[in-house]
């Protein structure tokens, strides 16, 4: 059997390394992320709140394998239609509405190129590398 990328080794290194950058830019930008929030909602220094959510992830993971990840994750599904149905409606209304909003931001901030050609580049690669190599979303036929 010649697997999902054939017999060539350099096929195989390349989606290898590919995968493993996703991976690992995953693994590394969540606890950042977590920190981050932790850090804005409590003032717990980051680097603290960068390590407690990786011990609660690899506790919760340990103990309850890949089950406790899809709970937590239909939790994180939970929370965000929360906070696009109650919050954000409450949100704006207390920023004085759309226009208040609009009217605030600098137009250079507004609008799809917004954060710049390098930064939307440098997404579009990131996703086209991930989408492009991992196995679970290729159908082998």
């Amino acid at each position: 059997m010649c697997g999902l990328y054939g017999e060539s080794k350099h096929l195989r290194l390349a989606t290898s390394i590919a995968t493993l950058m996703v991976t690992l830019s995953w693994w590394i930008s969540q606890p950042v992320a977590a920190g981050k929030i932790i850090h804005a909602l409590t003032g717990i220094p980051l680097e603290v709140g960068i390590i407690a959510s990786v011990i609660v992830v690899v506790i919760y993971t340990m103990n309850g394998g890949l089950l406790a990840v899809a709970y937590t994750d239909v939790l994180q599904l939970c929370l965000m239609i929360l906070g696009i149905v109650v919050l954000l409606p409450i949100t704006m209304m207390e920023a004085g509405g759309l226009s208040s909003i609009l009217a605030s931001v600098p137009p250079e901030n507004v609008g799809f190129m917004a954060p710049g050609k390098t930064v939307i580049i440098g997404w579009l690669f990131a996703v086209t590398a991930g989408q492009m190599v991992y196995p679970f979303i290729i159908n082998e036929y």
